[in-house]
């Protein structure tokens, strides 16, 4: 996930004098511990929500 969401902050810089973005990023209660991850990128990049979803 980290590289993923690395590449999109990385286009979203050479696009950001025309457009603003906003990331979501969505656990649906998955055990691979994506959530914390989400949470550690969310701290180092402002554009980025995280969503938790519970089953």
């Amino acid at each position: 996930m980290r590289e993923f969401v690395g590449r999109l902050i990385a286009v979203s810089r050479t696009l950001a004098d025309r457009y603003t973005f906003e990331f979501i990023l969505v656990d649906d209660g998955s055990t691979d511990k994506s959530l914390e991850t989400a949470r550690a990128l969310v701290a180092e990049e402002p554009r980025l929500r995280v969503i938790e979803l519970r089953r």
